[in-house]
């Protein structure tokens, strides 16, 4: 079959923003794919099953794996996938695509998969600058949860038992100095406590947004930021592979683990691992 067997696909794929294909997966053998796709390719693309090796190769290495993995998944139970992944084009650039693809028989019954690409480039950098800006959020929020808070209420008990202490001296300076110092440090955990109460209430409306995110890089930065803090303690992760992806939402996510590496920084002995 050539791209002349799909009229209306071709007739589509030259005025949509997709690129359409439809392939054979018992044949390994592309049988039609739209117009438009040397923009994404950024070259002329190749004939025949010369495409194949040429689309796999510009697949970014860490995704081609999943992305094939995703295609063997369909059959007549699992009939729709939706993935996003990276491709790197022939000049040289990398760019988010989003991909999804059915399982469908042709005329005559035989299983094909009938696809569509787009390329998501620019929403996705604004995507990922968007996560960014939240994660920054968050981390500010855990200092101000954890960091602060138990400092100011250490502070704030210290000056309660202080003045409790100096109160059989009547010394109404120390007394005044004592409560100032327990209101101020009061009054600071209370605005706190109001800020995280504020952020946990508008978190709850926040529905998930999962995406495709390596796991191993992400938590040793966050790791890295304690052992620039602290040279006498010791920092280590372990893991299986070098790289690990997961679909989750990524701040929330991240949120759990600092959460995690925060309470067993506090927790460790000087000098502890």
């Amino acid at each position: 079959m050539h791209s002349k067997d799909f009229p209306l696909l071709s007739q589509l794929g030259n005025s949509a923003r997709e690129i359409n294909f439809v392939y054979d997966p018992a044949a390994h053998h592309i049988l039609h794919i739209s117009g438009g796709v040397e923009k994404l390719l950024k070259k002329q693309p190749e004939k025949g099953d010369a495409l194949i090796a040429q689309i796999e190769g510009m697949i970014f290495k860490e995704d081609l794996a999943y992305v094939k993995e995703q295609l063997k998944a369909l059959s007549p139970r699992e009939t729709f996938i939706s993935l996003e992944f990276r491709i790197t084009s022939f000049d040289k650039s990398l760019r988010w695509v989003y991909g999804k693809a059915y399982y469908i028989k042709d005329e005559a019954g035989k299983p094909v998969i009938l696809g569509f690409v787009e390329d998501i480039n620019e929403r996705k950098e604004y995507e990922l600058s968007l996560y960014n800006i939240k994660e920054r959020k968050d981390t500010v929020l855990q200092i101000l949860g954890h960091d602060l808070r138990a400092p100011l209420s250490t502070i704030s008990m210290s000056a309660d038992l202080l003045g409790k202490a100096t109160a059989k001296h009547n010394d109404d300076k120390v007394q005044r100095f004592t409560e100032i110092i327990n209101t101020t440090s009061q009054n600071a955990m209370n605005l706190i406590q109001n800020i995280l109460e504020k952020e946990y209430l508008q978190a709850e409306n926040v529905s998930l947004k999962k995406i495709r995110v390596e796991l191993i890089s992400r938590i040793a930065n966050q790791i890295d930021t304690y052992k620039i803090n602290d040279q006498e303690k010791q920092f280590s992760v372990t893991h299986s592979h070098d790289t690990i992806y997961a679909n989750i939402d990524v701040v929330k996510f991240m949120l759990v683990v600092e959460n995690i590496l925060s309470n067993a920084y506090k927790f460790t002995a000087p000098s502890g691992h």
